[in-house]
């Protein structure tokens, strides 16, 4: 049977269970042009970021998330396009709450995957 590839992301929800409910994030989606020059500017590297996140203080950040990225890449990962969406969420958030890649990240990842997939 083929996956589903209408996914509801309850992106307050996730948000409340793994940053909390006191936590003021702005999620922002775009284009390629800022996800680009963005990712050159803080990462270093070339090409559109599929997702940044900046932590402005222990309970106020952003997440910006390129979409055409995240659809380009889903199928990499055995993803639909609304599940890669999901997990790259849960991955930004992550981050904001201090994470750093590697297997303890992986770990939460995959809970949380789980729980809203």
């Amino acid at each position: 049977m083929a996956k589903s590839s209408t996914l509801r992301i309850p992106f307050n929800k996730i948000k409340k269970v793994i940053l909390g409910a006191n936590y003021k994030l702005s999620l922002a989606f775009s284009t390629k042009a800022v996800a680009t020059k963005l990712h050159k500017k803080y990462k270093k590297k070339n090409g559109p970021a599929n997702i940044l996140s900046f932590p402005y203080s222990k309970n106020n950040g952003e997440i910006l998330i390129h979409l055409n990225s995240i659809r380009d890449e889903a199928s990499k990962f055995g993803h639909t396009y609304s599940e890669h969406l999901l997990f790259i969420y849960i991955h930004g958030l992550l981050h904001l709450k201090g994470y750093k890649h590697g297997a303890i990240m992986e770990k939460q990842e995959n809970k949380y995957f789980k729980k809203f997939s």
